[in-house]
């Protein structure tokens, strides 16, 4: 599982990131502040964070390994 934070935005390109998901065929979530991926993406796990969608939460707390791009663990 990716899960995306605001500072992959700032990134250069960030679509770098929309093609190594792709290529990959990983599932990604992301913040509110990275919204890479149209929820209706086929590997789109939607916004995880507080109140957001809870299969987005459940995907990152349930993932075996969870690659944190931009994202901040405060």
């Amino acid at each position: 599982m990716i899960y995306c934070g605001g500072g992959i935005i700032s990134a250069r390109p960030p679509r770098s990131c929309i093609e190594f998901v792709e290529r990959t065929g990983i599932p990604v979530a992301s913040t509110l502040m990275a919204r890479l991926f149209p929820e209706t993406h086929e590997l789109s796990a939607q916004v995880a964070g507080h109140a957001r969608h809870v299969y987005a939460n459940n995907a990152v707390n349930e993932a075996d390994l969870l690659l944190a791009i931009g994202r901040a663990f405060r």
